[in-house]
């Protein structure tokens, strides 16, 4: 990758696979958790809908990279019927089930060996960046091969300059899986590089009570109420600290 320092080794394996290869051949609990937003949206999608709705308003084109089932796509597209909207995920049992639209399609493609693509807008990434073993190649691949007008993104993140990777085993789900959690100050220099600068981030603060689940074996999301009243999302034993951010690629300067 030349100057694009790798964060954090990706050869780790589970039975012969890479990690997260579990999305692309999901087990039931993992095809429940991309199906229930086709019910209602989780609070992030909505929250994430509106930090974006003024580039959503205006855009013609956005891709959608690590869609999943499509259903957060959906929102998005159902919500702004004046955008074309285009989810991307490297699963076909994934894309199996998303539904298609006036205004949303859908395409499998692999966001560390990107198809080269024009006249996007935007790029959005939501809650996928995280499932990667770095930011910094999903990031370049959007850049350079689909270089689109802005990027923005939800994921794990820490407002100081600590990155946290984190490999999450499930005895009871033959599988592990990446939670990392990316320090603010890595996603800013990883973007510079990349010829976009921050346009605005903004820590995600989820607003519903969600009870902690029957099995705790299993990474499921709950919130615990602090003392001082504030609502903490969780899953499993980990702290998700949910975060948005927006770049904007720099205009080329008149020679």
């Amino acid at each position: 990758m030349g100057k694009h320092q790798t964060l954090a080794p990706g050869d780790e394996t589970v039975a012969g696979s890479s990690l997260n290869e579990w999305n692309i051949d999901p087990d039931p609990e993992t095809l429940d958790y991309h199906l229930r937003q086709w019910n209602e949206p989780y609070r992030s999608t909505v929250h994430f809908a509106d930090f974006l709705a003024d580039r959503l308003e205006i855009a013609d084109l956005v891709v959608d990279i690590g869609c999943g089932s499509g259903a957060p796509t959906w929102y998005l597209a159902d919500r702004f019927p004046g955008c074309k909207f285009i989810g991307l995920d490297v699963s076909k049992e994934l894309i199996a089930h998303a539904r298609r639209s006036r205004n949303l399609d859908f395409e499998l493609d692999d966001a560390t060996n990107l198809r080269v693509r024009f006249g996007v807008n935007g790029v959005v990434c939501m809650q996928a960046l995280h499932t990667f073993p770095d930011p910094v190649t999903p990031l370049h691949q959007v850049s350079t091969r689909i270089r689109p007008d802005w990027i923005a993104f939800s994921t794990l993140i820490y407002e100081g300059n600590i990155n946290c990777k984190i490999i999450v085993e499930e005895p009871d789900r033959p599988r592990q899986s990446y939670y990392n959690v990316f320090g603010l100050p890595v996603l800013f220099t990883a973007m510079k590089m990349e010829g976009y600068h921050p346009v605005k981030y903004q820590p995600f603060k989820i607003d519903v009570d969600l009870p902690k689940p029957d099995n705790m074996n299993q990474m499921q999301t709950y919130t615990l109420m602090t003392e001082a009243g504030n609502r903490l999302q969780c899953s499993g034993p980990l702290l998700m600290p949910w975060g948005f951010c927006l770049f904007e690629r720099q205009k080329e300067k008149k020679k």
